[in-house]
């Protein structure tokens, strides 16, 4: 199979061509040459701004595109447009984000979705992309709709800060209940459906996680210390505590919600029988971490990119500050 990547050079998209280079695919990854080459030589780049410039994929052929870096209509209306005369299968890497009453609320694939009048700028634009891909190429998309992506080279720092601050030793804050479950998905396991997607021509729309209470926010940070050999002890201290000291969750405290929050109850209640059925897969949580540690201790090269949405390194200051009170 001759395979375009749309953005195959970060996290996702280098998980994607990965798989399909594993499988023996041939691949193209089209991207603007900002965060680094992929070092195997069987990959072809075709460097270009999708947003402005799509004139080096005009009049290519390949049997099926995946599309990692889309978050609105015109640029992924755009890129379906113009391949879909020379391309079989499109997959779109959505997001979870696209529902309009998740997390508050349990969601499956029929879950209303955003739109654009609503505040959420990502989750709408997100649902416009998908729109926006099914038009071009009716009955030929498959949409992924992930919800927290983990494994090595995330560009996030979710799963790295954790290692990290446990890798540090000492006595280390645990927020909420440690026994509260938690889903995410590996980027080389969404990766592996999106390839199996394109081999098989499936379509339609999948959430694409982990299934609920694939583990507890306990056993993450357990294992985080086991594979770093690290002789941290964890205090878990409650939301109220948490916020009072000034650390907000999720972006500086990551894999954690205010559990005192209606508005995230369900979090981490996607339904995923869908996905599943269709043979999507998630590795052991340990091997995630164990895999994601070694990528860490390597230096954990992103070319020098880090996302917007980044997580900043742990603050020592804020996190005594919370272990004092909750003391």
């Amino acid at each position: 199979m001759d395979l375009l990547v749309i953005g195959g050079t970060v996290f996702v998209g280098r998980a994607v061509v990965d798989a399909a280079l594993a499988r023996g695919h041939r691949v193209t990854v089209f991207h603007r040459g900002q965060h680094g080459e992929s070092a195997n030589p069987d990959v072809e780049h075709l460097h270009g701004d999708r947003t402005t410039d799509l004139g080096v994929l005009d009049g290519r052929r390949w049997d099926a595109v995946v599309d990692t870096c889309g978050f609105d209509a015109g640029t992924v209306g755009a890129s379906a447009r113009l391949l879909s005369a020379n391309v079989g299968h499109y997959g779109f890497v959505s997001s979870v984000s696209v529902y309009r009453d998740w997390p508050a609320v349990a969601v499956n694939e029929s879950g209303r979705v955003k739109e654009m009048s609503d505040e959420d700028a990502y989750g709408a634009g997100k649902v416009a992309a998908e729109t926006a891909a099914e038009a071009a190429m009716p009955g030929r998309v498959l949409v992924s709709r992930p919800g927290l992506i983990t494994g090595p080279n995330e560009n996030i720092g979710r799963l790295p800060y954790w290692l990290r601050r446990i890798a540090q030793g000492g006595e280390v804050l645990a927020p909420g209940d440690p026994d509260e479950g938690r889903q995410w998905i590996d980027a080389r396991d969404l990766a592996a459906f999106h390839v199996d997607a394109a081999e098989n021509a499936i379509t339609g729309v999948y959430n694409t996680v982990g299934p609920p209470d694939q583990f507890t926010m306990r056993e993450l940070l357990d294992a985080c210390r086991d594979v770093t050999g690290s002789d941290a002890t964890f205090t878990w201290v409650d939301g109220a505590t948490i916020t009072a000291a000034g650390i907000e969750p999720w972006s500086e405290l990551p894999v954690w919600l205010y559990d005192g929050d209606a508005d995230v109850s369900q979090t981490w209640h996607v339904d995923v029988s869908r996905a599943r059925a269709d043979g999507l897969k998630a590795r052991p949580m340990p091997e995630t971490v164990r895999d994601t540690w070694e990528w860490v201790r390597a230096g954990a090269d992103l070319g020098g990119y880090r996302s917007q949405y980044a997580v900043p390194e742990p603050d020592p200051v804020k996190e005594k500050a919370a272990l004092n009170a909750a003391r």
